[in-house]
């Protein structure tokens, strides 16, 4: 039985996405294809367009069988880590035979003879990543430094000598640093995951227009908050197009701004550096600023600086309003990324993946959270409190902006289809 694992923000759920789980389950002959998908908050440090039970539906209704909630701890975390926990994920499922993500090269073997160079852990490159990672610079831009410094004091090497140009093109794109990321977590967990990648079509993934049927997520989430009609049927399949409820529901990263900034306030005199993603430059940074903070959006604007891109810096607010520490990253480590694994839903003729999963998976399913703390150990139950937390400041947020079938955690009902 082929099982394909994706793992994917969805947000919202569009036709490129419609055309990587067809793709995938066609190029790996899959009989299930199962979804790991960030929840209520993604990675670029902001909350989902809408949440994650619509998104799951939408993913149902659109070509996969199952869909798993990834911790927020890793849906909102740098690419080498929401990678970590991604793939750990799949992993421990028990089941899944092969990854497909996406990638935008028609070279991806390029991505596996990266992921073998960095699974060798050169120690003057590593030494070199890490440098500029903790002066505050963001992950791609770091890692092309350290290739650079590489490349210059290692003229000879084999794996620069072949083509050291070619692998520039790849660390410019986010869908190829996933895609390396994903690729070296699989050689370093000994994984037997198979490998697929799947180019991607139409749009790159920043895109802020809308140009073609496989317009980006960014374009999709532009046009809906522009003002003017979008026929969202035209870039999103029909069945997610009726899922996203209107505009005035859907979520944004400066409808925290004044929750953030009570946050950030009450704990200025502490300082920001036990956050998750934080560092002595960016916490003094937060604080110098602190009295300019109008908007969460304006408020990243301001913190930012050549080397911290403005997505690092909205991702550490997210942290520092979800309480995501340092600490809280090292214990979920030590469990190996993941507690639980927290179902969102499944399609009714998946039902027998779900006691295969229940048999060979290293972790509990969990389907409704009041049973957390009788099937978590009291570590893991921590760390799922927090996933608790973040969510229903999500649900909270709905609430206040009038979606009346907004609900807390405890009350959302597995989509089953």
């Amino acid at each position: 039985m082929n099982v394909t694992g994706i793992i994917a923000e969805y947000n919202p759920f569009h036709r490129g996405h419609a055309y990587h789980i067809a793709k995938a389950r066609e190029l790996t002959d899959a009989d299930y294809v199962i979804v790991v998908m960030s929840g209520n908050f993604v990675q670029r440090g902001a909350p989902a367009l809408t949440d994650k039970f619509t998104r799951a539906e939408m993913a149902l209704k659109n070509g996969a069988d199952m869909v798993f909630e990834l911790p927020a701890l890793w849906a909102a975390a740098a690419a080498p880590d929401f990678a970590a926990g991604g793939t750990a994920f799949l992993d421990k499922l028990g089941c899944v035979t092969h990854i497909s993500y996406g990638c935008e090269t028609e070279k991806p073997e390029l991505l596996f003879q990266l992921a073998d160079f960095l699974a060798q852990e050169p120690r003057d490159f590593s030494l070199a990543l890490q440098k500029s990672q903790r002066a505050g610079m963001n992950y791609p831009l770091a890692m092309e430094q350290a290739f650079d410094g590489w490349a210059k004091k290692n003229p000879s090497d084999d794996f620069f000598s072949t083509g050291a140009e070619k692998f520039h093109g790849i660390l410019s794109s986010p869908n190829n640093i996933l895609g390396l990321e994903y690729q070296k977590n699989l050689l370093g967990r000994h994984s037997s995951l198979i490998p697929c990648p799947v180019p991607r079509m139409g749009s790159g993934y920043h895109t802020p227009d809308l140009e073609t049927c496989f317009s980006s997520a960014t374009a999709i989430r532009n046009a809906i908050f522009s003002g003017r009609e979008v026929p969202l049927e035209q870039y999103m399949p029909k069945t997610a197009a009726n899922l996203l409820p209107p505009k005035k529901y859907l979520l944004r990263e400066n409808d925290f701004s004044q929750m953030l900034y009570y946050k950030l306030l009450s704990e200025s005199s502490l300082g920001y550096e036990s956050y998750l993603g934080s560092s002595p430059f960016l916490s003094n940074r937060i604080k110098n600023h602190l009295d300019s903070f109008i908007d969460y959006s304006g408020f990243c604007e301001t913190v930012k600086t050549k080397d911290v891109t403005y997505t690092k810096v909205s991702r550490l607010l997210l942290h520092i309003l979800l309480n995501m520490t340092w600490e809280d990253c090292a214990l979920s480590k030590d469990l190996d990324y993941i507690p639980c694994f927290r179902l969102l839903g499944f399609r009714s003729a998946a039902k027998s993946l779900l006691k295969i999963i229940e048999k060979q998976g290293d972790v509990p399913i969990l389907t409704k959270p009041a049973r957390a703390k009788s099937l978590l150990t009291k570590k893991a139950f921590s760390l799922y409190e927090k996933e608790i937390f973040s969510s229903n400041l999500y649900y909270g947020l709905q609430l206040q902006k009038g979606k009346k079938d907004s609900s807390n955690e405890y009350r959302k009902s597995l989509v089953i289809l």
